[in-house]
């Protein structure tokens, strides 16, 4: 995910269903390990989207995919985050 023109996170590209999944999350939750990432400009883990109440609502959107765990990876230009990687 990157920043855009409006100054928010929009989604670039998705490997799979998971992915896709995630990030219609986040954009309907308003809230994930990816946007999280970003906008602490650090790693963000989610060990067990079960049971880590830092994100409602998280693994019921997950829940026709098999993801437990999500990492949220910043990416930087010039030492500023202009967005994130999940996996």
């Amino acid at each position: 995910m990157l920043i855009n023109d409006a100054q928010a996170l929009h989604r670039e590209s998705a490997t799979d269903l998971r992915s896709r999944t995630l990030e219609a999350a986040r954009q309907q939750l308003g809230h994930g390990t990816c946007a999280d990432s970003m906008v602490r400009d650090m790693l963000v883990s989610a060990h067990d989207l079960l049971v880590d109440g830092r994100r409602p609502g998280l693994a019921e959107a997950l829940s026709d995919t098999d993801a437990v765990s999500v990492l949220g990876v910043p990416v930087r230009i010039g030492g500023t985050a202009v967005g994130s990687l999940n996996a």
